[in-house]
C-alpha cells in the first residue's frame, strides 16, 4: 500500500513539474505570438520557426493532458492547464493524506503485534494493546489524519520509540537510555524495562 501510494505522489509530482514547464513554454510562445503580430502588421514576414513550436507545443500539451486524465481517473471540469495543475495539487494532497493514514496504521499494526517473552499475560502490554486498536480505530474513520495519526507517521509518538527499543539491534547507549528514560515517563515502567530487556517481541498478529 505504501509502495503504492508513494509511486502515486512521484508520479503526480513528475507531472505538475512537466506542467509548470509547459506553462512556461506557453508564455514563451505567447511572447513570440505577439512580436510575429507586431511583424506582420509592419509587413515583415512571420519567422518559419513559429509554426513548428506552436506544432510541437501542442502536441506536447495534449500528451500532458492524456497523463493528467488517466491519472486522476476522469477528465477535469475544465480542460484547462492552470485547473488541470490544481486538479492535480488537490490529487496530491489526498495520496499524501492516505500515505500519512498508512503508515500510521502500520505502527499500530505492529504495536498489536507484540508478543511478552513470558508465557504469563503482562498486564501493561495487554492496556497499551487495546489502547492503540482504539486509536487505529479513529485513524481508519477519521475524514483527515490528526495530530496523532501524524505523529505516528513522522516515527515522532512513543509508540514508534517502544517498537525503536525493543525491536532495533545495537542501539546506541546514549540512544538506548534516552529511549528508556522517554517511554518510562510516557508509557511506565513497566513497559520500558520490558522493551529494553528485549521482552517484547514481534509476533504473527
Amino acid at each position: 500500500m505504501q509502495a503504492t501510494v508513494g509511486t502515486g505522489i512521484a508520479e503526480v509530482e513528475r507531472l505538475i513539474s512537466e506542467g509548470q514547464r509547459l506553462q512556461q513554454q506557453l508564455g514563451e510562445l505567447g511572447e513570440v505570438l505577439r512580436q510575429t503580430a507586431l511583424q506582420l502588421e509592419q509587413g515583415t514576414p512571420a519567422h518559419s520557426g513559429v509554426t513548428s513550436q506552436l506544432v510541437e507545443v501542442s502536441r506536447l500539451l495534449e500528451g500532458w493532458y492524456g497523463q493528467a486524465q488517466e491519472l486522476l481517473g476522469k477528465s477535469p471540469d475544465e480542460l484547462v492547464l492552470p485547473k488541470v495543475m490544481e486538479a492535480l495539487h488537490g490529487h496530491k494532497h489526498q495520496l499524501e493524506l492516505a500515505q500519512i493514514r498508512q503508515q500510521a496504521l502500520d505502527v499500530l499494526d505492529d504495536i498489536s503485534a507484540l508478543t511478552y517473552s513470558s508465557a504469563e499475560e503482562f498486564l501493561p502490554l495487554s492496556g497499551l494493546q487495546f489502547d492503540a486498536l482504539s486509536l487505529l480505530r479513529d485513524i481508519q474513520t477519521a475524514p483527515v489524519p490528526g495530530e496523532t495519526a501524524r505523529a505516528l507517521a513522522a516515527g515522532k509518538h512513543p509508540y514508534n520509540a517502544l517498537l525503536r527499543l525493543a525491536l532495533e539491534p545495537a542501539l546506541p547507549n546514549d540512544e538506548w537510555l534516552s529511549l528508556l528514560q522517554h517511554l518510562s515517563q510516557e508509557l511506565g515502567t513497566e513497559l520500558a524495562v520490558a522493551a529494553a530487556r528485549r521482552q517484547l517481541v514481534l509476533g504473527e498478529g
